[in-house]
């Protein structure tokens, strides 16, 4: 089970690195390169700034059991449907 966030304009990235640092579990933060993010724990997955580039790399890395954090229905949707958790992070 493994973390994964849609962080471009995740309000609550901070308490996502601290729950899973303290669980110690895999965690991802998926962003374009319009946003710079230096999280303390984890890694970051920069994609382009193309259309939808980081909901697709979110949606094909989602593996079953994964929980993913977005504020996107569609990306909920994608990964519900491969068997992984859908959270909001508000």
């Amino acid at each position: 089970m493994r973390i994964l966030v849609d962080a471009d304009a995740c309000p609550a990235k901070h308490i996502i690195e601290e729950v899973a640092e303290n669980f110690n579990k895999e965690l991802i933060f998926y962003c374009d390169l319009n946003h710079v993010i230096s999280p303390s724990y984890g890694e970051v997955k920069y994609m382009d700034s193309g259309f939808q580039s980081v909901d697709m790399k979110i949606a094909n890395d989602t593996k079953e059991k994964d929980i993913i954090v977005t504020q996107d229905y569609g990306v909920a949707a994608m990964v519900l449907g491969k068997g992984a958790y859908a959270i909001n992070p508000t």
